[in-house]
């Protein structure tokens, strides 16, 4: 039940903020500093349609689609432990997952995916787009980046789970 609810889109999310936020915050401000989105400007190359929207629009396949990988291997490792560890089937453990998972689960699962997609591309796109600066600022930027996006992640995972399982 964890693994749907929280692990699996967190664990995404975080993976994907630490290696496709920084790159993307990296690479942004690094065309900053060298002008190559004033030269983007100069030719009425609309940055946020070129730079942000394919971005955007790969973090919304991916990120759901890696987010459920990671639950289908939590639960494949779920099975293997089971059975390895406690002697359980794995058709009583798929028994009982069943059991335990509701559908909105899924629902859930797929929402904070896309939320978490939104927020990384969202803090890594801002971010690296109104850096200015030198080189030393790649990193700046790359670390705030990091650091924005994953308390962000954390926050309004903590948001949707509490507003979709509280007690009514």
């Amino acid at each position: 039940m964890a693994l749907v609810r929280e692990i699996g889109p967190i664990t995404a999310g975080v993976i994907v903020a630490g290696r496709v936020g920084s790159s993307v915050a990296a690479e942004l401000t690094t065309m900053m500093i060298t002008e190559q989105i004033d030269a983007l400007k100069v030719m009425r190359v609309d940055p946020v349609k070129f730079l942000v929207v394919p971005r955007y629009t790969a973090a919304l396949v991916m990120i759901p689609t890696l987010s459920v990988y990671a639950m289908f291997i939590g639960l494949v490792a779920g099975i293997v432990i089971a059975q390895g560890a406690a002697n359980v089937p794995p058709d009583t453990f798929m028994d009982s997952v069943k059991q335990t998972i509701l559908d909105r689960d899924f629902s859930v699962h797929f929402l904070k995916s896309i939320i978490n997609a939104t927020l990384i591309i969202m803090f890594s796109c801002a971010i690296g787009l109104n850096t200015r600066g030198g080189a030393e600022d790649v990193g700046i930027a790359t670390t705030r980046t990091i650091v924005w996006t994953m308390i962000s992640i954390f926050i309004l995972n903590f948001v949707v789970t509490s507003v979709t399982y509280a007690p009514r």
